[in-house]
């Protein structure tokens, strides 16, 4: 085994639904994708023939997990649930970061389609109260976060029990000045 354990891919990163305060790619702050609007660049989008070539090149060489954009939000990847396939058919695990609004399927379907080929799930949030979460997520609804976190881990503990594989759940946060007291919680 002399290639590489783990990839990962520039899948979609200027596609997101949240505007995250701190986001060098979405967030008020950031002039990075007005700019690319201003200069009618396309949105950048990775080929799923250039994923598929990768894995397909890798996995021989001891290829064993993978990992879509970690910019911008990857379950809006046209071409998400293809992945999930490859997944399946090469034997190697998705390792996802997702700001946890499951867009397009919800978050029941994502879970169901996600969990059984990914070794850990990790779902932004950053803050305890809906005022820190929303104020620091903008988009985002807290309510319907935790409902969304609570659906996916019923999902996964159900999974592992029926099928006894367990993929790690993770909070992501980000350590700000307006949230770092309350993280905690």
């Amino acid at each position: 085994m002399t290639g590489p354990w783990r990839v990962t891919f520039d899948t979609n990163p200027d596609e997101c639904n949240r505007h995250c305060t701190m986001c060098e790619q979405f967030s008020e702050h950031s002039a990075h994708q007005r700019e690319r609007h201003k200069r009618d660049l396309p949105p950048r989008r990775m080929p799923f023939e250039l994923i598929e070539d990768v894995v397909g090149a890798c996995r021989p060489h001891g290829l064993r997990e993978i990992i879509p954009s970690t910019m911008g939000e990857p379950l809006l990847y046209r071409d998400f649930e293809r992945i999930l396939d490859l997944c399946r058919a090469q034997g190697v695990l998705l390792n996802l970061t997702t700001n946890g609004s499951f867009p397009r399927l919800g978050a029941h379907r994502w879970a169901e389609l996600v969990v059984p080929v990914t070794s850990d799930i990790k779902v932004s949030w950053n803050g305890a109260t809906q005022l820190t979460q929303e104020s620091i997520m903008v988009g985002s609804s807290f309510g319907r976060g935790m409902d969304n976190l609570r659906t996916l881990v019923a999902v996964r503990n159900q999974h592992q029990t029926q099928h006894g594989h367990r993929c790690r759940l993770t909070l992501q946060l980000t350590f700000l000045r307006s949230n770092v007291d309350e993280l905690p919680d």
